[in-house]
């Protein structure tokens, strides 16, 4: 959703960025420019030669893991952005002097305080070109197969699981 609301709102380049070959491959599919396995690359590395070293504008975060917000820190150019919006589930250490404070960069947090503020933002997304429900949603279970459901989420299956109280699961 964040590669879509990024292309439906003008942004020139969206890089995408995971572990899971399956995921870019969804990336891709809803609009990303460029995709990385960040697992095989230097990430910071590739992000600066894909921008003449420069960093990219704005990052968003959207794992809460340490290794990912560090290395979005690293991607981002001086006075840029890093937005968190993936929950830690531990704290993270960050190098706020080099990374963030000489660099003048921003860094902000979104929790979805402000969702009947920006509803009508996301209605535009939804009705642009670059979202696709079918991307979004990973698999569908029935509430008794919450178990599987977790365990697709685990594996790394991307698109969020929905989980339905009967027996049948129901069409999108």
């Amino acid at each position: 959703t964040a590669i879509s609301a990024s292309k439906t709102f003008g942004a020139k380049l969206v890089i995408a960025c995971d572990l899971v070959d399956e995921r870019l491959e969804t990336a891709r599919e809803m609009g990303a420019d460029v995709v990385l396995n960040s697992g095989k690359c230097n990430l910071a590395d590739e992000i600066h030669k894909l921008t003449d070293g420069i960093g990219v504008d704005a990052a968003i975060d959207i794992t809460g893991a340490e290794p990912a917000i560090s290395a979005s820190l690293r991607c981002v150019r001086a006075a840029g952005r890093l937005v968190c919006v993936g929950l830690p589930t531990k704290n993270v250490t960050l190098d706020l002097t080099n990374g963030l404070i000489y660099r003048e960069v921003e860094m902000t947090g979104v929790s979805g305080r402000k969702i009947w503020d920006t509803w009508a933002d996301f209605e535009t997304v939804m009705k642009g070109p670059y979202y696709k429900l079918d991307k979004v949603i990973g698999r569908r279970f029935a509430l008794k197969e919450f178990d599987k459901a977790l365990d697709a989420i685990q594996s790394g299956v991307p698109g969020k699981m929905i989980l339905y109280p009967g027996k049948e699961q129901l069409e999108v």
